[in-house]
């Protein structure tokens, strides 16, 4: 194939004829009726699909009024649009899931530092491993995460003289905090 024939859109197995009148040639190019989706596409030859595009014009039909609302809304792909976190129901609530590994953002305020307590039911080791982290039931996940960074902090042998009571309490706050870590994972 020659490269003047390769055209975009070509149908070269189309059983249609062109459908300009009088033209004897075969419709390898699909178009659709001016203004209308409903009827069946039209076919034309590389010819008249030239001039069939070139008076093409979709805002024919329409009022200044409908051409700017059609602008407006091809701005946001004719998609539905909201005002920024307000979400597609409207509801902006301050619970916004992310996944900080590094606890970068605890620091930068606001709703971004205020995670919530655990979204699960709590149970008996939950509620020990709590107690052992000096925490009640109502502890927020950055609670739970900065106490756990005191009390490593605190037991690790490097600060604790590596004494057999600081190294017991160093393996229950580890093991508390990895009880408690399914929870902190859903939330980020």
């Amino acid at each position: 194939m020659k490269k003047y024939e390769k055209f975009h859109g070509r149908n070269a197995e189309s059983p249609h004829r062109c459908f300009w009148e009088g033209c004897p040639h075969k419709g390898e190019f699909k178009a659709p009726h001016k203004g209308e989706t409903e009827r069946p596409a039209l076919w034309f030859c590389l010819d008249h699909i030239r001039v069939y595009n070139a008076q093409w014009n979709f805002f024919r039909d329409m009022g200044i009024e409908d051409v700017s609302a059609f602008r407006q809304a091809d701005a946001a792909w004719h998609r539905p649009t909201w005002p920024l976190g307000a979400g597609a129901g409207g509801w902006s609530g301050p619970n916004i899931q992310y996944v900080d590994h590094h606890d970068i953002l605890d620091g930068a305020g606001g709703h971004l530092a205020d995670k919530g307590p655990l979204n699960r039911p709590l149970s008996k080791d939950d509620i020990k491993a709590l107690v052992i982290l000096g925490l009640d039931a109502c502890a927020r996940v950055s609670d739970i995460r900065k106490r756990y960074r005191a009390l490593v902090k605190k037991y690790h042998p490097d600060a604790g003289g590596g004494t057999s009571k600081s190294d017991h309490m160093l393996r229950e706050v580890i093991k508390a905090f990895n009880q408690l870590q399914d929870g902190l994972a859903s939330l980020g």
